[in-house]
């Protein structure tokens, strides 16, 4: 397995806030990373192979320690931009430097993950985290669901949508994918719950934004998703 660690990393502030690099990020950028290390050696334990690590960041006063962080354990290539380009210009990159089928989980790199998180099966199906949270129909997109967009695993089987370069990340993807001929029973979601994207606004089980404030309002709670 690869682990795409892609985002900008020792970022401070709330949703559209790109402050890069301020010394307060440090603790709890390194929080989010050593709970990747902590999956990557839950997946080495249970499948009996080391995984790789793919890094796609922002330059920063920390990037390389950062990066000495994950090597000291494992394999890692990285790529780090001096310039903003945006969150859909990291994905695509990331997909164009990948060329080794295997199955593949894109992890926003400020993301702390949950202990719940490690528990969680990839199966055979292109899978997001969750479905988002049901505010102001907030859950729905043209008739299709509308996704959490941090978190994305494809499985070897569907690997030609990455030499395809026919991946996208964002909360319209499900249509996406549907539109570039999967069916439904090929999109599944690690979560059958609904919850937002950001963990500031609504309470996630399986990850929290680091550098934010965490919440413990649940929108949903008690609801459950059919896809």
């Amino acid at each position: 397995m690869k682990i795409l660690l892609i985002g900008g990393s020792f970022r401070l502030g709330g949703q559209g806030n790109m402050s890069i690099g301020d010394p307060r990020s440090y603790s709890e950028q390194k929080d989010a990373c050593m709970s990747h290390l902590a999956y990557c050696k839950h997946i080495e334990n249970k499948f009996g192979s080391k995984p790789s690590i793919f890094i796609n960041t922002y330059d920063s006063p920390f990037v390389n320690e950062m990066i000495q962080w994950y090597s000291a354990y494992y394999h890692v290539t990285h790529v780090v931009h001096k310039i903003m380009i945006g969150y859909d210009g990291l994905v695509s990159d990331t997909v164009k430097r990948l060329d080794e089928e295997d199955d593949v989980i894109f992890i926003r790199i400020d993301l702390l993950l949950k202990p719940a998180f490690f528990d969680v099966v990839l199966g055979d199906r292109l899978s997001f985290s969750s479905v988002c949270f049901t505010l102001n129909n907030w859950h729905i997109h043209n008739g299709f669901p509308r996704v959490a967009d941090l978190i994305l695993f494809i499985p070897r089987r569907l690997f030609h949508l990455i030499s395809e370069q026919k991946v996208s990340l964002g909360h319209h993807s499900y249509e996406h994918f549907i539109n570039q001929g999967l069916g439904k029973d090929d999109i599944g979601f690690l979560l059958n719950t609904y919850h937002d994207s950001d963990s500031a606004k609504d309470w996630n089980p399986i990850y929290k934004i680091v550098n934010r404030p965490e919440t413990a309002q649940w929108y949903d709670r008690g609801k459950t998703i059919d896809y």
